[in-house]
């Protein structure tokens, strides 16, 4: 049956027996486990200032003597790629809907002006942004196609990660020997093309405008225009925009420090095309997972409970989701949504004004408010109306 895995034996008689790891236990007639999982999507309300849990609650429902064994993991992402030790996961557009292609339009007063088309520069970001567990409030912007976090690197010939050579704490948009305006050329054809970037509080942009491949060989010649988002969660979006030419020549990325740690996409190979988005993301800090009863081997009618946890301290977004994923020897993978929504604190009643007192001040802003001096916003309204009749007058003040 292809549908299963199958192992192979030839035995000396030239008799061959074969196994499916998915039937040998109805084969034989052994005791089959069945997973039994308490809730198949998870939606966490979670307060400004606290933290909400909920529980996931996995049982061995199945045969009497039969053993459950399961594998849990977390992901950012729905349809994610692979993910490297430090927690980092990476999905692109191609591999569904957990990132789009929308391209960032920023301008161009913060024009780069290299000295070489092989050596970068380094500016602030305008915010901490963590990468591998470490922050960085500035960043290298190399003219070969990478940014980073350490030291600059003047190595045009691209590696595979993980490599002696080449940078270390960086994010390869498409790292290859590219030759954007500078100052002093090195390359045989002439430097075409400039890189751009632009910061606010949680957001930094920077833009490779159609910038040259270096060389004159006419087969291997390439313009590229695509643009790297840094954001304060520790997402990291590269867009490509418009990759025309020879691409096949690049190392695409990210890595850690020493090159213990990286997410390798693509390594000199057809990877990127026109309108295409790559993400790489970690576990976001609100989400926690944590075994809190039994184990990950159950037998007949034992169970494991997990606690999951949102913190509000740590939400960047009203809104976000984490994906579990669940792996058993009773059935088919599982994926867990499990999502979470900030809810703004509501004012006491009759704290108008939000500063955990109510006192004479809560009084003068109703009254304003009722000579319609002052407007309220939804919970100075909720605070306000006093006895619950939807109507806020003077009946309220009295209460008050």
């Amino acid at each position: 049956n292809n549908d299963y895995p199958v192992a192979a034996r030839t035995l000396s008689d030239n008799t061959a027996i074969f196994i499916s790891s998915r039937k040998l236990g109805s084969v034989f007639n052994l005791p089959q486990a069945e997973m039994d999982i308490s809730d198949t999507e998870f939606f966490i309300d979670v307060e400004e200032g606290t933290i909400a849990t909920e529980e996931l609650i996995i049982s061995n429902t199945g045969d009497e003597n039969s053993t459950l064994q399961f594998n849990l993991g977390s992901s950012p992402f729905e349809n994610a790629g692979a993910a490297d030790t430090y927690g980092n996961s990476w999905t692109d557009s191609d591999l569904g809907n957990d990132t789009q292609y929308e391209w960032i339009e920023i301008g161009t007063e913060n024009q780069i002006q290299f000295a070489h088309n092989d050596y970068g520069i380094i500016t602030d970001i305008g915010f901490d942004f963590t990468f591998y567990g470490n922050n960085f409030n500035q960043v290298t912007i190399n003219p070969n196609g990478w940014i980073g976090f350490g030291d600059d690197d003047s190595d045009w010939s691209n590696d595979d990660l993980s490599s002696s050579d080449g940078p270390y704490n960086a994010i390869f948009a498409f790292w290859d020997d590219l030759n954007p305006l500078n100052d002093e050329p090195s390359c045989s054809n002439e430097a075409q093309g400039n890189v751009y970037y632009q910061s606010d509080d949680d957001k930094m942009v920077i833009w490779y405008n159609d910038v040259v491949r270096c060389g004159t060989d006419p087969n291997y010649e390439g313009i590229f225009d695509f643009q790297i988002i840094l954001s304060k969660d520790q997402r990291i979006d590269i867009n490509y925009r418009n990759m025309e030419g020879y691409t096949n020549s690049s190392t695409i990325g990210i890595q850690n420090e020493d090159g213990s740690d990286f997410l390798q996409i693509s390594s000199n190979d057809s990877y990127v095309h026109d309108e295409l988005a790559l993400t790489f993301r970690p576990l976001p800090e609100w989400y926690g997972f944590e075994l809190i009863s039994g184990s990950d081997q159950l037998n007949y009618g034992e169970s494991a409970i997990y606690e999951i946890s949102a913190d509000a301290n740590f939400l960047f977004d009203d809104e976000d989701s984490v994906y579990i994923s669940l792996t058993s020897n009773a059935s088919d993978p599982i994926l867990i949504p499990v999502n979470v929504t900030l809810l703004q604190s509501a004012n006491d009643p009759g704290d108008i004004n939000g500063d955990d007192i109510v006192n004479v001040l809560d009084i003068v802003m109703l009254v304003n408010y009722i000579l319609g001096t002052m407007e309220f916003d939804d919970e100075q309204i909720s605070a306000a109306d006093l006895n619950n009749d939807g109507i806020i007058n003077v009946l309220d003040i009295v209460t008050l």
